[in-house]
């Protein structure tokens, strides 16, 4: 009898230890300082042995999800973070309005954006990166409801409003439910922000599995979606978030990251677009690509943004005119089109406008907008 006490006694502290290093690792990961920075390395901290991530099966390496933590603090430091970019409520209603009068302009969901176009017409698509705010998203889409207009939102898994890994397991905020829903009723489209490769790097697990599975949990809450976009950039990681689809890998590369490209079918997922709409380029020009990732990565960096948009040197886009929102009345032009071609960035305003509404018929233009640049 005192034997089978103390092994009980012994069980009960092992469990009790296990369960306070568990409590710690989540109090840990709820202090939430804001947007996650994400660092300009080149070095891929990937392990070196040969077997892909892609394929692991042990459970270290498993994508595993559960339901929890309290995010409360988070927009409240976010709001203050992005402060000095925001810009008021009203410059999106005056866009959206403008949007609506103008007869040549036909407004579109991001899935319709290589659709067939009237010769007259000109095609536009409102894509909104939901990178840290997707409250302030929701009220973007609040607005598009209210005016009959479309646009596409794009949730982040990776970020730290939607989730927080805690080891392995994935601890997804409950909140998400609430932010689709009133995305579906605004009858906006919903997208997945796709940061495979980030996940796969930053965490050691499978990115790819990540991304399928937050597309499976996003559909059974009864969203329709049919399209991602890449996050971040190709200095990033050495490769375009997209390129974990095997119809949108630029370029066979032996590399580390190699591994992980390449590893799904759009196909098989129901995914229809990925919202670059990106084109292979027939051969990578190396020294230009070199110049272009000596170039530090950043909306207010001109030299970057031309590069990125206009003369990228690994790949082209299949649609002829950009327009971000880098900030406090600033806005980044660019057309493609070789008859119209122009880049310009710091533009305020009516100069975002005059270059809108002067997109040749037949173009199509896609005004790449950040939730939380917006109060």
């Amino acid at each position: 009898m005192r034997l089978k006490f103390l092994r009980r006694w012994g069980d009960f502290l092992r469990r009790y230890r296990i369960f306070n290093s568990v409590e710690q690792r989540v109090r840990e990961k709820l202090k939430i300082l804001g947007p996650k920075k994400i660092e300009n390395n080149p070095n891929i901290p990937i392990d070196s042995d040969s077997e892909s991530l892609c394929s692991r099966t042990t459970s270290k390496n498993n994508y595993k999800v559960n339901d929890g933590l309290d995010y409360s603090a988070y927009r409240a430091q976010v709001r203050e973070n992005y402060e000095p970019l925001s810009n008021s409520l009203f410059v999106y209603e005056r866009l959206v309005e403008l949007l609506k009068l103008t007869p040549t302009v036909q407004v579109r969901p991001m899935r319709e954006l290589r659709n067939p176009i009237d010769s007259d017409d000109k095609v536009v698509c409102l894509r909104h990166d939901i990178d840290a705010d997707p409250e302030k998203g929701v009220d973007l889409s609040k607005i598009l409801a209210r005016e009959g207009i479309p646009g596409t939102f794009y949730l982040l898994t990776s970020a730290n409003y939607y989730g927080q890994f805690v080891g392995d397991t994935f601890v997804r905020n409950p909140m998400v439910k609430t932010w689709v829903k009133n995305f579906i009723v605004s009858g906006c489209e919903l997208g997945l922000h796709n940061d495979a490769l980030g996940i796969s790097i930053n965490y050691r697990v499978n990115g790819s599995k990540a991304l399928i599975d937050e597309l499976a949990y996003i559909r059974s809450l009864g969203a329709v979606v049919t399209g991602t976009v890449a996050h971040n950039s190709f200095p990033v990681h050495m490769a375009e978030n997209f390129e974990v689809f095997e119809e949108h890998q630029l370029w066979k590369r032996d590399t580390r990251i190699s591994q992980l490209l390449g590893v799904l079918k759009q196909e098989d997922y129901g995914i229809s677009y990925e919202g670059n709409y990106p084109l292979k380029i027939t051969k990578i020009d190396q020294a230009k690509l070199t110049q272009f990732l000596q170039i530090t990565p950043n909306l207010k960096n001109k030299e970057w943004m031309k590069k990125y948009l206009l003369d990228n040197p690994y790949m082209d886009r299949d649609y002829d005119n950009d327009i971000w929102l880098t900030g406090s009345d600033s806005w980044c032009c660019c057309s493609r089109n070789m008859a119209q071609r122009f880049f310009d960035i710091d533009m305020n305003y009516s100069e975002m406008v005059d270059f809108l509404i002067s997109r040749s018929p037949g173009s199509r233009t896609v005004i790449t907008l950040h939730p939380e640049f917006f109060k």
